[in-house]
């Protein structure tokens, strides 16, 4: 099962990461305006967020591995039609199926993952990212490539549709197991997990992890075009380093979890984060700059997969849901803080504006060193 969750996890790092480089595609196929090519996004997302929630609450109810099994069937059938949208509209609503069937994959992965690996919470779950940047870096990669000799987006989504019914097969091929099981989960479970203080801070955290990430990394090459001057192919590659150095730095976590708890790899990342940001900021050319980018990309690297291990194992009888609320949580900070980055940028400048994601990552190191610390864990009976 685990080989199936990290395979799952790099179609859905391909999957998510595709659809920058073909947005100037489709955009072209349906003479999109800007603002109607930004609405691409905007439908994914809601999708991701209201699939992910909905789908971890019924994992408990139903068992995960069924609901997995319904999304990795919806996210197929999706990207099969999508192959074939004629006209803007369905487009929409096909992107906004594919972000919420896709994300809700990650949202169960992760909780199966804790589910099978009581001890080792945390290094799965971290493992899973380290699957998702593989497809995240070699999903654009791979797009690039077949572009440029012609090959049609919409054939991307077809064979994404493919390996996505490929896993389904293995996935139901598997016996019974413990991701078959279902607590049955009510509503009065459901607002013991959401009146839990411990929870909610997490939430927070991942808030703003999720929302500082997606500033730095979407508006790096804008910052570095804008402010150094820096041309479209030296910018790309900038964005291409950041996610590479993030690949890297959950890679090294991995062993680090063995010597240190994940609040305290939590802390010293965010801390290591926020020196990113301030170097790339002070210095937007020359070496330090590409020394701030990297340092920036270490630090970002294993927070989000820690953050929500350290959040769900409270709650393993209701881990489906748990981790969707901690998932769900991230998307309010993905579409809120880019918004106030470019105004921001607007009003102060773009050096101003791209120091902001140190504010939401020191503020998840004074939750963990002095918030989570003094909250008793959560009291969930087995």
């Amino acid at each position: 099962m685990i080989a199936v969750c990290f395979y799952l996890m790099i179609a859905y790092g391909v999957i998510s990461s595709i659809l920058g480089p073909l947005l100037p595609s489709i955009a072209q196929t349906f003479n999109l305006h800007l603002s109607q090519t930004g609405m691409i996004f905007s439908v994914a997302y809601v999708g991701y967020m209201t699939f992910a929630f909905i789908s971890g609450y019924l994992s408990d109810k139903y068992g995960k591995k069924r609901v997995l099994a319904v999304n990795i069937v919806g996210a197929s059938i999706s990207s099969f039609i999508l192959s074939m949208a004629t006209n803007y509209v369905f487009l929409l609503i096909l992107m906004c199926f594919i972000g919420g069937f896709s994300g809700a994959l990650e949202s169960l992965v992760s909780a199966i993952l804790v589910d099978i690996n009581p001890k080792k919470e945390a290094f799965y779950v971290n493992a899973a990212q380290t699957f998702y940047g593989v497809g995240a870096v070699i999903g654009p990669f791979i797009v690039g490539l077949l572009l440029s000799i012609g090959i049609i987006w919409s054939t991307f989504y077809l064979v994404l549709s493919v390996l996505f019914l490929i896993s389904f097969f293995i996935l139901i091929a598997r016996k019974n197991s413990s991701e078959d099981a279902y607590t049955g989960v009510n509503f009065r479970d459901l607002k013991r997990i959401f009146s839990s203080n411990k929870i909610k801070m997490l939430c927070i955290c991942m808030l703003c992890y999720s929302g500082a990430e997606m500033c730095s990394a979407g508006w790096l090459s804008t910052y570095l075009t804008m402010e150094s001057g820096y041309g479209a192919a030296i910018s790309s590659t900038a964005v291409s380093i950041f996610w590479f150095t993030v690949l890297v730095g959950r890679l090294g976590c991995l062993g680090l979890l063995s010597k240190y708890s994940e609040r305290t790899i939590v802390i010293v990342l965010s801390l290591i984060t926020a020196v990113g940001i301030f170097i790339s900021v002070l210095f937007s050319s020359g070496v330090l700059v590409w020394v701030g980018i990297v340092i920036m990309g270490l630090g970002y690297s294993a927070q989000w997969p820690l953050i929500l291990a350290y959040g769900v194992k409270d709650w393993r009888d209701f881990s489906g849901t748990a981790t969707a609320l901690l998932i769900t949580s991230c998307t309010i900070g993905v579409i809120l803080f880019p918004l106030l980055v470019g105004l921001l940028g607007d009003l102060f400048g773009m050096r101003i504006a791209m120091g902001f994601p140190s504010i939401p990552i020191i503020t998840i190191a004074m939750i963990f060193l002095l918030v989570i610390p003094k909250m008793e864990p959560v009291n969930n009976p087995q």
